[in-house]
């Protein structure tokens, strides 16, 4: 046999097994590097919302309709309609039947949107700007079934309706005639009305304003007027003072489109809030609805731990409820910064901090805690800490009179001092702050400043 050829053969062999050999050992590292044996999670800012829930009670400029005849008093326009001196508001009836006047109130509700429709033709030739109405109208319906108000999804069933309807004529189903429509419900509600009986009386808004049709009998008591002076003994007594009688009563009218809303906080809560600020408030009682609210006024007692905060808006969204008292939710301190896993937060040298990863090695990073939770931690975020490092070193720099040579010779030492940590041992005190997208390691055994992590 061949010598020559079998030489070729096994050095053929060995170097195919070499190069698997390589291949493995590469691939190896390369997978290690990968798949390091630490666990990160970046470094993003977020803010964050506290808020502190209580019963909020409103005022409003208010006046009372007095109906000229006792009867069942029947709406003639949806509450928070904008009427004028003279316009019809309610009719009073001499049956009551509560399950005609709740249709005539849903019938009346639809016969203006339909008009609303008619006269401003809306979306008819657009059917994507249609579809996302109708999108937006079914999310919130689900979100109000989802919190169990179901007179809230009822409430938006005409709008829905009529949506539908504008979509069938984007798309050439209808022909956009809204006339029929009209009459129908015109007619629907004629016969909802004959169950009430005979009409005994027409009420009419006394002066323009913003109608509803219940009253609570605190319409008086409850007077914008009187909350520039308001303490929190006379607040706690005015909340429990019952109501004037509602006998006889048409409905109330709103003379002014800016309420208020008067709570009780503690005195730790309430010193977050400061006046001319604008914080958000949720109100439960409206499916969450949340409106911006300017701060009043921040009362202290002296005698107690409470506080009396007044809020204003000017702002009514559609179909909200002015229940006089309703719980609320009040944002009473917004927050930036990153959120840190409890368990990357070390103590290193007394300084507290995280490590993070650099692709390579393992850096100590300090940080600021803003706010403590069961699970994390709130912390500063480095440029809100050097900004006020900054201004902190600008009013001293202020404060101290030195001159130009002064200057000069304290920039050559904080520069010399500077070249001296940097060859110095790692010090946790000076060790930089947490930043954007810095990878936190939280995940990780027997961590120290430099570590390489492969």
């Amino acid at each position: 046999m061949d010598k020559a050829y079998l030489r070729r053969v096994l050095l053929s062999f060995l170097a195919a097994l070499f190069s698997v050999a390589l291949i493995l050992y590469v691939g190896y590292h390369i997978r290690r590097f990968l798949t390091k044996d630490v666990a990160t999670v970046p470094a993003r800012e977020v803010e964050q919302n506290f808020t502190v829930r209580c019963d909020g009670y409103i005022f409003r400029k208010e006046e009372t309709i007095i109906a000229s005849s006792a009867g069942t008093l029947a709406a003639s326009v949806s509450d928070g309609t904008h009427v004028h001196v003279g316009e019809e508001v309610a009719a009073v009836y001499s049956v009551s039947d509560p399950q005609a006047e709740a249709n005539l109130r849903a019938m009346r509700e639809q016969l203006s949107l339909l008009r609303d429709y008619a006269a401003t033709n809306r979306g008819a030739k657009d059917a994507a700007a249609v579809d996302s109405r109708i999108y937006s109208i079914l999310s919130q319906m689900k979100t109000l079934a989802a919190r169990n108000d179901l007179a809230g999804v009822c409430e938006m069933r005409s709008e829905l309706l009529a949506e539908l309807n504008e979509r069938d004529v984007a798309s050439g189903v209808s022909d956009g005639n809204f006339d029929t429509l009209i009459a129908s419900v015109e007619s629907s509600i004629a016969a909802e009305t004959a169950k009430l009986g005979s009409l005994n009386a027409i009420v009419t808004a006394p002066r323009a304003g913003w109608y509803y049709s219940a009253a609570d009998g605190f319409e008086s008591a409850f007077d914008p007027d009187i909350l520039d002076s308001l303490t929190v003994p006379a607040f706690e007594k005015l909340i429990t003072e019952p109501p004037a009688s509602t006998q006889g009563c048409g409905g109330k009218l709103a003379l002014d489109f800016e309420w208020f809303l008067a709570i009780e906080l503690g005195s730790d809560d309430a010193a977050l809030l400061k006046e001319g600020d604008e914080t958000s408030v949720s109100f439960a009682y409206n499916g969450g609805a949340s409106l911006p609210m300017e701060v009043r006024r921040v009362v202290n007692d002296p005698d107690s731990d409470k506080s009396l905060v007044v809020l204003s808006c000017g702002e009514v969204l559609p179909g909200f409820s002015f229940a006089r008292c309703q719980t609320v939710d009040v944002a009473v301190e917004s927050l930036a910064g990153f959120p840190v896993p409890r368990s990357a937060v070390r103590l290193v040298d007394g300084q507290l901090g995280v490590y993070t990863f650099d692709g390579v090695y393992a850096n100590f990073r300090r940080i600021v805690v803003l706010r403590e939770f069961e699970d994390e931690y709130l912390v500063k975020t480095d440029t809100a800490i050097e900004a006020e490092e900054a201004a902190k070193a600008a009013a001293e720099e202020a404060q101290t009179d030195k001159s130009e040579a002064n200057s000069d010779s304290a920039k050559t030492k904080s520069e010399k001092e500077a070249q001296e940590q940097s060859e110095a041992p790692f010090d946790a005190s000076k060790a930089p702050y947490l930043s954007q997208n810095d990878l936190i390691v939280v995940e990780g055994k027997e961590m120290y400043e430099g570590k390489i992590i492969s």
